[in-house]
């Protein structure tokens, strides 16, 4: 699956007026939705659109987008960018469709061919430009459990971003799959999973959108992965690429709860050697 967005210049005046349509949201206007939904509609639904590719479907996650943003916009503090905000919202959601959907089912033969001759252009066009195209494995996706992620790098030369809580809830052990793969590997998320919280997902049947508000990501040393062991894994490996510690957060109720989280994790990973 693969998700790709046109970045235009921004417009401080266009932000301006969505963050003032935001702040009056909060203060219970309901005339502000309406004007946040008819400035933000095309971008919106256009995005969803790209994903769900059912124009129905669209249309109602720019609607509970819209319901969101209501619900959620005394929590959101100014930060120069409300049409990333959006759309974040909006990615969940139609994240969560796909999967109500059945969208993730496995790929015939034939499907998976075409997946993976695509994405080779795509990283054979970047390399021709002077960049590094990486795959990253992701939570439902074709490519989610480590025999798809394997039958992937055996059909194809591209290599890996590959993301340690991701992996986790696919079903894989990160740190041996790390050492097996590690020449595939340049690039690394640093994420952790609670266990505990996946059995319950699979239990009551939650898509990932709603495991996320349950924290099934958590703290780098909070989840199920051994940081100290995959510290020596990348030292014994010779890893000398970068790596990048994400928390998935949704919804934030509090602007503070990133930076709390973001400096437990850096105290975690420093305890296990980073």
């Amino acid at each position: 699956m693969i998700f790709c967005m046109t970045v235009a210049e921004p417009d401080p005046d266009a932000d301006a007026a969505l963050e003032d349509c935001i702040a009056r949201i909060a203060g219970g206007d309901k005339d502000a939705l309406a004007d946040l939904y008819s400035r933000t509609r095309p971008a919106v639904y256009g995005f969803a659109l790209s994903i769900v590719k059912n124009a129905h479907d669209a249309e109602d996650i720019l609607h509970d987008a819209c319901l969101q943003v209501w619900n959620a916009a005394g929590g959101y503090r100014r930060q120069g960018k409300p049409m990333a905000w959006l759309l974040t919202v909006a990615r969940n959601l139609a994240l969560m469709r796909l999967r109500e959907r059945g969208k993730t089912q496995e790929l015939t033969d034939e499907e998976w061919a075409t997946y993976c001759k695509n994405v080779q252009k795509c990283a054979d066009r970047c390399a021709a430009n002077g960049f590094v195209g990486l795959f990253h494995p992701h939570v439902d996706s074709h490519v989610q459990t480590e025999e798809q992620i394997e039958r992937f790098l055996n059909d194809t030369n591209v290599d890996l971003c590959f993301d340690t809580g991701h992996h986790v809830y696919g079903g894989g052990e990160p740190i041996s799959f790390y050492k097996k793969w590690a020449k595939r590997i340049p690039y690394i998320h640093f994420k952790d999973c609670d266990l505990a919280v996946k059995a319950k997902m699979d239990e009551n049947k939650w898509s990932f959108a709603k495991a996320v508000t349950e924290d099934i990501m958590v703290e780098p040393g909070k989840g199920s992965i051994d940081f100290t062991a995959m510290h020596k894994a990348l030292d014994e490996c010779g890893y000398d690429g970068w790596c990048v510690v994400e928390q998935d957060l949704f919804p934030v109720k509090s602007f503070d709860v990133p930076l709390e989280k973001a400096t437990i994790g850096r105290e975690n990973l420093r305890k296990a050697g980073f």
